[in-house]
């Protein structure tokens, strides 16, 4: 992976990508060791679960449409998505992007769908070394880490990163897409003319945990709260909740985290990107939120047609 595209990663990608890719430039996970190869996956599964967000976030929004035919492989995507692993995040990015094709949609992120299948269903280099990182990760335990010698340590690493390289450098479009946490909306209405939407936004790029606040005005509200994938130069935007969220309070620090599951009461669980921790959705100012929009999109994605609205 050349410096230019490491540059590149650290200052426009999202900052779920970007920030752990970052540890891999630290002093701790600069050699060849359990450091580097440990923080090597923690960012190529952190790719996975960010493109599984955006697909299962554009297939929720297709399927509220009507009902479609869903793939077989989503027959337990209820249960899966309440324990998910590396490899159904996977599943979804393959099975969610099929689906999109082949209703005709075109999602916000429109490059993505090349960047997964060299021709469908055939799968592109980047899906493959990022599937190839999940074999591995699975083969791996303390006990082999604990055995392996350094020679074997610098063959692995060199490997993963290398594999970590081909996706990131497919995806580089990510670069263009702004996300941001819209946390509030001003409205101004004067007399006639239309009314104006100024939203505040933290810009949610590169790997600064001070994001950056900015004003987005516009001629209709885009939601709030809520973690948005902006298109540029467009005036389309993809809502990443519940997959995505934003939390000042529940976690352990403010950050961005990702969905890690849900319980049999129907708590959802985030995890952080950074230092965020790990927090329940009943700690969450959003709980009742939170938890309807994971049932929502269970509902849609299992068995293919749900309510048409949110409740």
């Amino acid at each position: 992976m050349d410096e230019m595209l490491q540059q590149e990663i650290m200052s426009r990608f999202p900052y779920p990508i970007a920030r752990p890719f970052r540890k891999l430039r630290t002093d701790e996970c600069f050699d060849p060791g359990p450091n580097r190869l440990r923080f090597t996956l923690v960012t190529a599964e952190a790719v996975s679960r960010f493109l599984a967000a955006i697909v299962l976030c554009e297939c929720r929004n297709l399927l509220e449409e009507g009902p479609r035919e869903l793939p077989a492989s989503f027959e337990r995507f209820g249960e899966q998505f309440s324990r998910p692993s590396w490899g159904f995040w996977q599943q979804c990015i393959r099975e969610g992007l099929k689906l999109l094709i082949n209703s005709g949609r075109e999602p916000l992120v429109s490059e993505l769908a090349a960047a997964w299948f060299s021709k469908a269903p055939q799968q592109s280099p980047a899906a493959t070394a990022l599937d190839e990182l999940v074999t591995l990760r699975n083969q791996l335990n303390h006990e082999k880490l604990r055995v392996m010698l350094p020679h074997e340590f610098e063959r692995v690493c060199r490997q993963t990163f290398d594999q970590l390289g081909t996706a990131l450098q497919a995806l580089v479009f990510l670069g263009s897409y702004r996300l941001g946490f819209c946390s509030g909306i001003e409205v101004t209405k004067k007399r006639r003319l239309e009314p104006t939407f100024v939203h505040r936004i933290k810009k949610i790029a590169g790997t600064s945990e001070d994001f950056e606040a900015a004003r987005d005005e516009r001629s209709f509200p885009l939601d709030s709260p809520a973690v948005l994938l902006l298109g540029s130069g467009s005036t389309r935007h993809l809502n990443l909740d519940p997959l995505l969220v934003y939390e000042a309070e529940a976690g352990a620090a403010p950050d961005i985290f990702f969905f890690n599951g849900r319980n049999r009461a129907g708590e959802v669980e985030y995890s952080a990107c950074n230092h965020g921790g790990i927090f329940q959705s009943s700690k969450a100012r959003r709980q009742e939120e939170l938890e309807q929009e994971a049932n929502h999109l269970v509902a849609l994605l299992s068995q293919g047609c749900a309510e048409s609205t949110h409740e």
